[in-house]
């Protein structure tokens, strides 16, 4: 074979190989973090003001994950009312995604069970309002 011949074989099995990668990603699925992110961005800065809202309480928001109980755990001491939810979110699947209400006990904590979680990464952030301030907390991960 001479090197003409060579060349366009070359050439030709890097266009199969690059038609074929093509293909392959076109046929991934693609999940966004959130499906209404023009509507999130126009409320990014409430967002923010929510943040700073629960940051600058005497005692921040606090959550914990205990894997062999299979619970995670959100205390919030607070002497007022409170009214708001927790959600979990999975970044790889969309349609796992589930709110849970904020309601603390007497002293101020929430226990969540989690054993009902597939495995894999979960994003876990508390929204909830109190003396007509909106408060929310940073986001906090859970690897099950």
């Amino acid at each position: 074979m001479n090197w003409g011949k060579g060349l366009v074989v070359a050439i030709s099995l890097f266009m199969l190989f690059i038609l074929g990668l093509s293909f392959y990603m076109m046929s991934q699925q693609q999940e966004l973090e959130t499906e209404d992110y023009y509507e999130k961005d126009l409320t990014y800065q409430q967002e923010m003001e929510a943040r700073t809202n629960a940051s600058s309480l005497a005692h921040p928001i606090q959550f914990a994950y205990t894997p062999e109980e299979q619970h995670a755990t959100i205390e919030l001491s607070v002497n007022q009312p409170v009214a708001g939810t927790i959600r979990f979110t999975r970044p790889s699947d969309a349609s796992l995604d589930f709110d849970v209400p904020l309601v603390l006990d007497s002293v101020g904590h929430q226990t969540i069970a989690t054993d009902s979680l597939t495995k894999g990464l979960w994003h876990v952030q508390a929204s909830w309002q109190m003396n007509n301030k909106t408060y929310q907390s940073p986001q906090w991960e859970i690897v099950k």
